[in-house]
């Protein structure tokens, strides 16, 4: 028994492997359907296009397979005459098997005006690679739908087990929708450089000053002000009595940068924002390249080539090989990873 179930659950595996596209698995069980009948009763072959009715055979042979691998129990329990136990995820939804041989739920609804299918919906197991297909078939079908609207969709026919959490991952790996709500990436907040927390000069670092005329000398670039400027003395502890005009302002200077280091410069100690290290940018990783002057679906699309690595040990810059052969150096927060299969 346990070598035919085994045999059995790898013929499902192998069968699901051909295509992810749920159709196109459809069309080729009904022709592999055709093809015995027509060995078996070659006076009343089939030829032309597949038949509903033959579609219809196909996708119930296939989601019957699938039932007997994974609720074996349950539809033991209900071909014995008895409920099945309350610890199944089935235990809710009054479950019966129909004279098909598939699992549907029973539910509540039997005398709403409902569709016979919307009534009772076949049930489909969580986390299996036929629910995944099916999944993808609907969002794709109804535009890409959100995962609650998609899940309304679904249950016209079928009761995923765990069916918005299965909705959401179909969701979160579909590129299309990827594209439209492109998420970027984000690293860990860096240290501030030392020119952000040691007192300094105004625009001694950058900006400019528009009103400064004075005439740069080689004491400039040496030092970063004149050799013959005044050295400002320690005047903070001073009283003002004793000081002349320039002496005050130069003791409030000194006074402004002590409070500054005192209360200012450890409120920056804080994250407020990329508070969290990224690791999951490597080389081949496609991603999208952020343009702020388009939509997201037009973003030019590219694979990770070179890491850099800033003084912390975490990657901050890019290199992004375009199709075309472009090399492209990007921070990492204006890349988009797309969602792909490992």
């Amino acid at each position: 028994m346990t070598v035919t179930e085994h045999c059995r659950n790898d013929f499902i595996d192998n069968l699901l492997s051909i295509t992810n596209d749920y159709t196109k698995l459809i069309r080729i069980i009904s022709y592999v359907f055709r093809f015995a009948a027509n060995c078996r009763f070659p006076e009343s072959k089939k030829f032309g296009p597949l038949k509903a009715d033959e579609r219809v055979r196909a996708e119930n042979s296939l989601i019957r397979m699938v039932q007997e691998g994974k609720f074996q129990e349950e539809i033991k329990d209900l071909k014995r005459g008895k409920g099945v136990s309350n610890k199944s995820k089935l235990s809710s939804l009054n479950v019966f098997i129909d004279e098909n041989g598939i699992l549907k739920v029973g539910g509540r609804l039997k005398h709403s005006k409902l569709n016979v299918y919307s009534k009772h919906p076949i049930v489909l197991p969580t986390n299996h690679i036929l629910t995944t297909n099916i999944l993808v078939y609907y969002h794709k079908k109804y535009l890409h739908l959100g995962a609650q609207a998609l899940l309304y969709q679904v249950r016209q026919k079928f009761w995923p087990i765990n069916g918005k959490h299965n909705c959401k991952k179909v969701i979160f790996k579909c590129i299309t929708c990827a594209k439209n709500k492109a998420v970027l990436t984000s690293q860990i907040m860096g240290d501030l450089p030392t020119d952000r927390v040691t007192p300094n000069h105004v625009f001694n670092v950058t900006g400019i000053e528009f009103d400064d005329f004075e005439t740069l000398s080689p004491g400039h670039f040496l030092i970063g002000r004149p050799i013959n400027g005044i050295v400002e003395p320690l005047l903070s502890e001073i009283k003002e009595t004793r000081l002349s005009k320039w002496q005050k302002i130069t003791k409030f200077s000194q006074s402004v940068w002590k409070v500054w280091k005192r209360d200012y410069l450890c409120n920056l100690q804080q994250q407020y924002k990329w508070k969290f290290k990224v690791n999951d940018v490597k080389v081949g990783t496609l991603v999208l390249i952020k343009n702020e002057n388009l939509p997201g679906t037009k973003w030019l699309l590219g694979r990770i080539s070179e890491l850099f690595h800033g003084k912390d040990n975490q990657i901050r810059v890019v290199n992004i090989k375009l199709p075309n052969g472009t090399v492209l150096k990007r921070n990492v927060r204006d890349v988009a990873i797309l969602p792909t299969e490992n």
